[in-house]
């Protein structure tokens, strides 16, 4: 009985110090998963501040919306500005077309681009002119939108049964281009209403994108004010 004893107070040392021994061991891997937890949160906090620091840092650059339209263009079309004026006024909506069309390639939208190279070629018929200048301004909708206040006015006014000078009165009303500084209230109803059109709206265009230089201001108006053609010839400004 006594050596029974002696034994069961051994077993019971025994199984002690080893559960002593699996708690420390647990306590301490939960030390450490906590450590682990804390130095990755710490690490995560502290790279997202980094990074946050690193995009604050970082200034944002901005790109300009059309390609810089180089020193010699400039002065190709500073010299094309000074022939126009001096070119007969029936010549001169042709000459800024052709001028426009040539200095604008890859800086105004395609089919704008596209109706200036018509617009620009001697001998087109009015009446074809007008046509392929309506459908740019249909295919650059979103365009002309903030150009004329009321877009519609373009579609309405084109299949309105009136006499041409009062298309171009309307429309001139219409999309307030009195705004542009370009084209009077007197002058409009003798004018194309399909070049006054897309004349203001390249005015606008690059206007609107700050990259719009005097020549280039120049010829977009010289296209604009389009003579309407009459029995007698085209109107006078």
């Amino acid at each position: 009985m006594f050596f029974f004893a002696r034994w069961l107070a051994r077993e019971a040392r025994f199984l002690s110090t080893v559960l002593g021994a699996i708690l420390l061991v647990g306590s301490g891997a939960m030390a450490c998963s906590r450590a682990a937890t804390k130095s990755a949160s710490a690490s995560e906090s502290s790279s997202g501040t980094a990074s946050s620091a690193t995009a604050s840092a970082t200034p944002s650059v901005a790109r300009a919306e059309l390609p810089a339209l180089d020193a010699e263009k400039v002065e190709a079309a500073t010299q094309r500005v000074g022939a126009i004026e001096a070119a007969p006024v029936a010549d001169r909506q042709r000459l800024a077309a052709e001028a426009l069309y040539e200095v604008e390639r890859g800086r105004l939208p395609v089919p704008i681009v596209k109706a200036l190279g018509v617009g620009g070629t001697a001998g087109v018929d009015v009446a074809q002119k007008s046509v392929i200048f309506a459908q740019a301004i249909s295919e650059s909708e979103s365009e002309w939108a903030k150009t004329c206040p009321d877009p519609e006015a373009f579609s309405r006014i084109s299949k309105a049964n009136m006499a041409p000078a009062q298309k171009s009165e309307m429309l001139f009303r219409a999309c307030n281009f009195a705004r542009f500084n370009a084209i009077t209230e007197e002058q409009a109803p003798k004018l194309s209403a399909m070049s006054m059109a897309l004349g203001l709206l390249c005015l606008d265009y690059l206007g609107r994108r700050g990259s719009l230089s005097e020549p280039e201001k120049a010829l977009a108006i010289a296209v604009a004010r389009d003579p309407l053609q009459t029995s007698t010839g085209p109107s006078q400004k």
